[in-house]
């Protein structure tokens, strides 16, 4: 599994947009098999302004995948909205997953082929 984490920032006042663009992108990324895990918008630090908006949990079957998903000609038709609604990306890879699970040794670190 290829995992993928993003931090994004709405440009302000454009939060309706951006949910449009969205729901139109992921619709895109389960064509490539990707998957949003789970998405949420963190609690706003009274010290910290520079935090994302909302964060994204996605699953991949590997890195090709996502690629495939950036070259679609269907997503690269959304980048004008993209751009009107999103004003910063941090996105964060990993294929390598860290078991705390009871029974396993804590903190193993495991490789998983896609």
């Amino acid at each position: 599994m290829y995992y993928l984490i993003v931090h994004l920032t709405i440009v302000p006042g454009m939060l309706r947009q951006f949910r449009d663009y969205e729901r139109s992108a992921l619709a895109i990324l389960r064509r490539h098999g990707g998957e949003l895990v789970t998405a949420f918008t963190p609690e706003r630090s009274p010290v910290d302004d520079s935090q994302p908006d909302e964060i994204h949990v996605i699953r991949l079957a590997d890195r090709a995948g996502f690629e495939a998903f950036r070259a679609d000609s269907a997503h690269q038709a959304l980048s004008e909205l993209r751009a009107q609604c999103v004003r910063n990306t941090t996105l964060y890879f990993s294929e390598t997953t860290v078991t705390y699970e009871e029974g396993s040794r804590c903190g193993e670190v495991t490789v998983v082929d896609g």
